[in-house]
């Protein structure tokens, strides 16, 4: 899961560069304004859906680390666990 939290930050980037090249191609060629706008518009809600997927990525790993976080009795220290790395950021 975590491989597809990351993977989704990836194409995100790319989103946002592939918007970059847009505008600066727009800019360049003086493409109508409102041509730019609805491509940008769209790379905006594609970037808005992946950040989705990211967001409810995180959550159910989240979820799994509760799942795994200890007894509180059988705790020695909640920041020595590895895999409560979610949990912690």
């Amino acid at each position: 899961m975590h491989n597809n939290h990351e993977s989704y930050e990836n194409y995100a980037l790319i989103i946002k560069l592939v918007a970059t090249a847009i505008t600066l191609l727009c800019f360049t060629f003086s493409l109508t304004v409102l041509v730019a706008l609805l491509l940008l518009a769209v790379l905006w809600l594609q970037d808005g859906i992946w950040k989705t997927f990211q967001c409810r990525t995180a959550n159910a790993i989240i979820a799994i680390e509760d799942k795994l976080a200890l007894n509180e009795a059988e705790q020695i220290s909640e920041s020595t666990k590895p895999y409560l790395l979610y949990k912690h950021w």
